[in-house]
């Protein structure tokens, strides 16, 4: 399976950093505008415990919404996080029920969204500062899965935190294999997160 690692560049305010999303926009799971042939879905995935996003979180929701008209835009929450394991991966489901954090829900459900629907996952604490379709057309036609790198020492150098893919990517079911050979092993960042 082809993997592009997408160097990120230092901003003056890291894509990383604490900053928002907003309400919800949808009130059902997603159903891509014009579902494209191959590439990857204008989409954004991103999950909350409730539909109701925090107050401090939002205005960084904008930045996606500015920066991608015309996308889908969904914000999953507890629930609809289980029922998505339940319906599409019952084998992955004894194991997401036994995690002991809500982050490490929070870090698996991601793989599932980007293996059954494709599209972009970013996590709420981070902004879109450019638009993604260039980018997305610059590589979709060589790449199934599009991953960002962190320039760190430690082995903690492809962050979970934005990422996209085709819907249907082989690659997410080998990372959903090891995370239930994982399950709660250790801290989030092993287990689930950008150590896994």
């Amino acid at each position: 399976f082809p993997l592009f690692l997408l160097s990120l560049p230092t901003f003056p305010l890291s894509p990383f950093s604490m900053l928002a999303l907003g309400p919800c926009l949808l009130t059902r799971p997603p159903r891509p505008r014009g579902r494209r042939a191959s590439g990857i879905q204008r989409i954004i995935h991103q999950t909350w415990k409730t539909k109701e996003v925090p107050v401090p979180l939002r205005a960084f929701h904008a930045t996606w919404l500015a920066r991608n008209p015309g996308w889908t835009h969904w914000v999953w929450n507890d629930a609809e996080n289980r029922a998505l394991i339940a319906e599409h991966y019952a084998w992955m489901l004894p194991y997401y029920d036994e995690l002991n954090m809500p982050v490490k829900k929070a870090d698996a459900v991601r793989f599932a969204y980007m293996h059954r629907y494709g599209g972009l996952y970013a996590d709420l604490d981070a902004i879109s500062v450019r638009p993604l379709a260039p980018l997305f057309a610059a590589h979709e036609a060589t790449a199934d899965v599009l991953l960002g790198q962190l320039h760190k020492p430690s082995g903690e150098s492809i962050p979970n935190a934005v990422m996209a893919s085709k819907p249907g990517a082989t690659f997410w079911l080998h990372v959903m294999r090891e995370f239930v050979r994982r399950v709660n092993c250790h801290k989030p960042e092993f287990d689930t997160g950008p150590a896994l």
